[in-house]
């Protein structure tokens, strides 16, 4: 795959690194239909923001929210609204919003996947703003980004992933540059809540379990083999498995049915 299909870096993350609070306002005021401008002049109008400059509220939307959650007509944003609504918070909304964010900022997902990863599986206990450096470096050196960044730029934008992935559980901060890499698990929810997304979207069984989105929270095909073995996905389907052959019986006809009942556990 050359570079130009892989996608290009970009400093969106300036505009919120996770954002979760501010995604949790925004669902609150979007509906199906509206536009990022209806959304930005409604927060603007309820005042949603507090002091928040209309300028801000605006990157907040077309940096943060719009590209990350109203994709395919809304689809992550009313998936997300329904658990919202059913109590989801803490480490299950971060995680939900870490695997939408990381599916449109290719910078952030290509750190997690290369970087963040990596260490964890050198057992590493600290992730600092050099090695997030390093990683930026290499972008520019493939081409990955459409102009060349300057060192502050560079410097700056690593400060961001690691920010991001505090925010959303994968570092604690020590000092500054500086953060402790986390026992980052995949929520129950979350994995079940992965497992239907892809379901819906059309991935036949068989390359459910070894879809790319798995490996954001560490797992390769005989991780989640081994979760679905153990029944975390009871509720909700029947696995299968023998002779190379994955089946996944799925209880519920629709998504929204499977969010619902997500929504009650």
């Amino acid at each position: 795959m050359s570079e130009s299909k892989l996608g290009a870096y970009s400093s969106k993350l300036s505009s919120g690194f996770g954002a979760l609070q501010e995604t949790r306002d925004f669902l609150r005021l979007w509906t199906p239909g509206v536009t990022p401008k209806v959304l930005v002049d409604t927060a603007v109008r309820q005042g949603v923001f507090g002091e928040a400059t209309e300028r801000r509220i605006y990157d907040q939307v077309n940096d943060v929210f719009a590209p990350r959650y109203m994709v395919q007509d809304g689809r992550p944003a009313r998936q997300l609204q329904v658990l919202l609504a059913g109590g989801c918070g803490g480490a299950d909304f971060a995680q939900l919003c870490f695997l939408h964010t990381c599916r449109v900022q290719v910078m952030l997902r290509e750190f997690v996947l290369q970087v963040y990863w990596d260490y964890a599986r050198q057992r590493a206990t600290t992730l600092d703003r050099a090695a997030a450096m390093r990683f930026i470096h290499q972008g520019l050196d493939t081409g990955r980004m459409p102009t060349r960044w300057s060192d502050v730029t560079i410097k700056n934008n690593a400060g961001y992933l690691l920010s991001t992935c505090v925010e959303f559980g994968l570092l604690t901060r020590v000092r500054p540059g500086v953060c402790q890499l986390t026992a980052f698990d995949l929520r129950p929810k979350v994995f079940a809540y992965l497992a239907h997304d892809l379901h819906f979207a059309g991935v036949s069984d068989a390359d459910l379990v070894a879809h790319p989105d798995w490996q954001l929270f560490g797992l390769v095909a005989a991780d989640v083999h081994r979760r679905l073995g153990q029944g975390q996905l009871d509720d909700d389907a029947l696995y299968q498995y023998g002779a190379g052959l994955t089946t996944l019986s799925w209880r519920h006809a629709t998504m929204d049915a499977f969010l619902h009942a997500l929504a009650q556990r």
